[in-house]
Parts: C-alpha cells; structure tokens; sequence
C-alpha cells in the first residue's frame, strides 16, 4: 500500500501561519481594547475626583483663582475623556477587523483540511479497492491451481 501524499500540504502550512498570524493580531487587538478601556476608566475616575474637589471648594468657600484653576481642569480632564473614548472607538474598531481578518483565515485552513481529509479517504477507498482486487486474483489462481493439481493425469 502506497502511503498518501497531500499535494497541497505546502498550502495547508501557509494556511496555519497566516491562521496563527491572524490570531496573534486579535489578541492584541482585544489587548489594546482592555488598555484603552482601562484608560477611560481611569479618565472617568479622575473626572470624578476634579468634581468633588470643586464641590469642596464651593462648600469651604475657597478664592474664585482656586475654583476657576478647578474648573479649567474640569474642562481639560472632559476633554482628555473624549480623546479616550475616540481612542476606544478605534481600537474597537481594528479588533473587530482583526477578529474578521481571523475568522477568514480559520475557514481557510479549515477547507484545505477538509479538502485533505476528503482526498486522504480517497486515496484509503483506492488502495483498499486495489487490496481487494489482488486478493481476489490470488484467490482465483489458487482455484485454479487446485482444480488442476485434482485432475487425474493422462498417460500416453
């Protein structure tokens, strides 16, 4: 029996390596996300705290200098979250084109397996056709051998 030879294993490597190359990407992708997340988070935080700090200025009457330093920060801390949120965005954006550009290369490597699998029982179907063939030659041989050694000879 012949062993099997995928012709198109070559493929089916390139097909892995841009299958891995692609996951490798997502999982930046989602990192990048977690990062820019957490960086909202903490933009958030820090608006929070920029809040309570103006209501304890108006409470304990603190100088009008004081409050406006307060509230210029307010604005430019309104302005850096917006700057995360657009960071988010498009950070979101590139994982979700990652998290596509992966799924095409899984259904990629996916067919060629398929299509290996499919011409490795192809290639079992045959050789074990042609197993049967030569066992089937053999045995009529063999009858035919036994039906002449059973025959009575003829003497001239």
């Amino acid at each position: 029996m012949k062993a099997f030879h995928f012709r198109l294993h070559a493929v089916l490597t390139l097909r892995e390596q841009v299958e891995e190359a692609a996951r490798q990407s997502c999982a930046r992708a989602y990192s990048a996300v977690a990062t820019a997340t957490e960086r909202l988070r903490d933009a958030d935080a820090a608006i929070v705290a920029s809040d309570e700090l103006r209501r304890t200025q108006l409470v304990t009457g603190a100088p009008a200098d004081q409050f406006e330093h307060a509230r210029v920060f307010g604005i430019l801390l309104t302005e850096r979250r917006a700057g995360r949120m657009r960071e988010l965005a498009e950070v979101r954006s590139r994982a979700e084109e990652a998290w596509r550009l992966l799924v095409a290369a899984t259904q990629g490597r996916e067919a060629m397996e398929r299509l290996r699998r499919r011409q490795q029982s192809q290639h079992a179907y045959q050789e074990a056709q042609t197993e049967q063939k030569t066992l089937d030659e053999l045995a009529g041989q063999r009858k035919r051998l036994v039906e002449a050694w059973r025959e009575p000879a003829t003497t001239v």
